[in-house]
């Protein structure tokens, strides 16, 4: 009965296609992901990951970075977690001026000390004119609204009423 209901709410033209049913979905899931998220955005089919260098944390000596000895190994990691991982200091004493551990990925807003940078899964699909949240790639600190404009437009943002003569110099 109830296919009969649908058939003939569509015109007859059969069962639907999942396909389309699992895009309808997509969409809408992608609807429901928050877009100021701190460490990722998946609003497109960019995968947008916030990646923190724990090598820096330990070069510039950043007040956060614990470290505590298990079995004779020294591990170290963030207090504020911004990344959950406790890495092994062995690598980083053996070879300090190696980037030992490459990037590791962030759980939560990165501090503005922290060296971080913004990785894409599936980067042949970005389009900066697409993208639907072009400011996750800058520090969550630094959206301004000029910020923002240019990474939309591309440009610089004149103000309003602004002749086109540069200002004149002081002194």
């Amino acid at each position: 009965m109830r296919r009969a209901e649908n058939e003939a709410t569509r015109g007859g033209l059969g069962p639907p296609c999942i396909l389309t049913n699992m895009e309808i979905e997509e969409k809408q899931a992608r609807r429901v992901v928050p877009f100021a998220g701190a460490v990722e955005c998946r609003a497109c089919p960019v995968i947008c990951e916030r990646v923190v260098n724990p090598v820096h944390c330990l070069r510039t000596r950043c007040r956060y970075v614990y470290a505590y000895c298990d079995d004779g190994v020294v591990f170290f990691g963030c207090v504020e977690k911004v990344f959950a991982a406790e890495l092994d200091i062995a690598p980083h004493l053996a070879h300090p001026r190696r980037n030992v551990y490459g990037m590791v990925k962030a759980v939560r807003r990165p501090l503005p000390q922290c060296r971080h940078r913004v990785e894409r899964a599936y980067e042949y699909l970005y389009d900066r004119r697409e993208c639907v949240n072009p400011t996750f790639a800058q520090h969550p600190d630094e959206y301004t609204p000029a910020a923002v404009h240019r990474l939309v437009h591309g440009r610089r943002m004149r103000a309003r009423g602004a002749g086109t003569e540069p200002p004149a110099r002081a002194g």
